[in-house]
């Protein structure tokens, strides 16, 4: 995702320009804010139409730095929800590798019945807990609110996608799923969490749901390959991709992180905590930056699992 270099912003991978102060979001140029034409950055003045630019923008004050809620008009603050929200479906749509489907699941938030009777009733919950915040402290309660906001926004997402929006999405997502969404990492039983996200028996795979159940063969060819593991972790899913199943290739969720070796590249390792950028393409995953493929189905679900584990794992810091 990027953010706008004038005034930080979030926005969508692809957006060119900022939807709140209308500058470029990358490169040299600036963009004028009357005619729309890109100027040389130490311009004055528009080339095309003559219009002031470079004009230094200057957030009004009592604003969230991230979700650009203004609390000097905190009786929209609800609409102002509803607005984040949008942009949070547009770049998660966008990581998920849907992008051309962004119009479908906007319009789907907007018309379904998850808007009136789940997000509506939570944006009130959150607003008036929101308020006492800001009354109590201020702007210094921005990192709270936004914090908190996130964590929200996450749980009201996976609901919209698994409740309301199953007809539109790639491929189906697991009932069983909505168990977690009051979930932490000192409450949730990690392991079915995982197992119970990727709905193993409908995949066609190869897999091993504990460590007990792995081939001791088969783990210690893992471990030559690419099964790196730390002391303490334990193996709660092994999916051995080899033809033959010597377990050289192939995929672990533990405790802790995943490991995968692919054909023809390099065996890659992550704990939960460091995976920050998670992206889903047609035919594959790239856990930060790196290739991973089980098939389309078990990838979809891959992305929606680490997502939430990764949640968990920075909820606890």
């Amino acid at each position: 995702m990027n953010s706008c270099k004038s005034c930080e912003t979030l926005l969508p991978e692809h957006a060119r320009f900022c939807y709140n102060c209308g500058k470029e979001c990358d490169g040299d140029a600036v963009v004028c804010l009357k005619c729309g034409s890109l100027n040389p950055k130490d311009a004055k003045f528009c080339a095309s139409c003559g219009y002031p630019v470079n004009l230094k923008y200057t957030p009004k004050p009592n604003v969230t730095p991230i979700y650009k809620l203004d609390f000097n008009d905190i009786p929209t603050l609800p609409l102002q929800l509803q607005e984040a929200f949008k942009v949070v479906i547009s770049i998660a749509v966008e990581l998920d590798g849907e992008l051309d489907k962004e119009h479908v699941y906007l319009e789907r938030f907007v018309q379904s019945k998850f808007r009136q009777e789940v997000f509506e009733e939570a944006t009130i919950q959150v607003t008036n807990q929101f308020e006492e915040w800001f009354d109590e402290q201020g702007a210094k309660a921005f990192t709270s609110i936004e914090s908190s906001l996130g964590q929200i926004f996450a749980r009201l997402m996976e609901r919209f996608l698994v409740e309301y929006a199953q007809d539109i999405l790639p491929f189906s997502l697991p009932m069983s799923i909505l168990r977690y969404e009051q979930a932490t990492l000192e409450t949730v039983n990690l392991h079915q969490l995982i197992l119970d996200y990727l709905a193993l028996d409908e995949e066609g795979e190869v897999f091993y749901e504990n460590a007990i159940e792995i081939p001791v063969k088969k783990i210690k060819n893992a471990r030559k390959a690419f099964f790196k593991h730390e002391p303490g972790e334990v193996p709660y899913l092994f999916l051995d991709q080899t033809v033959f199943g010597s377990g050289k290739e192939g995929l672990i969720l533990t405790n802790k992180g995943i490991y995968w070796k692919a054909y023809f590249h390099k065996a890659a390792k992550f704990l939960y905590e460091e995976l920050v950028d998670l992206q889903r393409f047609p035919q594959h995953l790239e856990l930060n930056k790196v290739y991973l493929n089980i098939n389309p189905t078990f990838n979809y679900k891959l992305i929606k699992l680490l997502q939430r584990i990764r949640r968990l794992f920075l909820s606890k810091k």
